[in-house]
């Protein structure tokens, strides 16, 4: 049986402070091939910038939308949605032709 990897960080930024302080050391398990959606994930895209902290690295809410074939899927659609007493703090969502560029570092 393999043991579980996690991935430690800080979270900095306001973007998701109903559920994670402004702050707050978090801890998250590498991701596994189960689903992600809905799930509060740390994701990693080199050419975007986290609005809170303009790092590479962003944890939010994971949204996506798949298309289905016989033996395969892709995604439709990805949105990173934050969960803020702010309301000043919008959707990430990616353009159709990079979804697959976002990699889920951790659940």
């Amino acid at each position: 049986m393999k043991a579980s990897s996690y991935v430690r960080n800080s979270a900095f930024g306001l973007s998701l402070n109903r559920r994670i302080p402004n702050g707050s050391c978090c801890l998250y398990r590498e991701p596994s091939d189960g689903p992600s959606n809905g799930k509060v994930v740390i994701v990693r895209r080199r050419d975007i910038l986290d609005p809170d902290s303009g790092g590479q690295y962003t944890v939010k809410i994971y949204r996506t939308e798949k298309t289905e074939m016989e033996d395969s899927w892709s995604h439709r659609s990805i949105r990173l949605d934050p969960d803020s007493m702010d309301f000043k703090f919008k959707p990430l969502v990616p353009e159709p032709d990079t979804v697959d560029d976002f990699r889920v570092a951790g659940t």
